[in-house]
């Protein structure tokens, strides 16, 4: 889940400003919140601070049935 919450937040990131592409996670914080279901997870990212040096983005991990699973807070540092 760690890689699904590094990678969605780095393409949000991406989606407000494809000038960042050098940009390296400095922290990434995560809460389980419930086991998932077997299957496919799905996450959501939003761009919550978007600084000259560092950005902030909040993922949520939902399992098929739509149950939030993990709730992610990623930061980024550009060069």
């Amino acid at each position: 889940m760690m890689l699904l919450a590094d990678t969605v937040a780095y393409v949000a990131l991406l989606a407000h400003d494809s000038t960042v592409v050098e940009a390296v996670t400095s922290n990434l914080n995560i809460n389980f919140l419930y086991r998932a279901e077997p299957g496919d997870l799905i996450g959501t990212g939003s761009l919550r601070k978007r600084g000259r040096r560092l950005s902030l983005v909040n993922v949520v991990i939902h399992d098929g049935s739509g149950r939030a699973v993990a709730e992610a807070s990623v930061t980024y540092a550009m060069p």
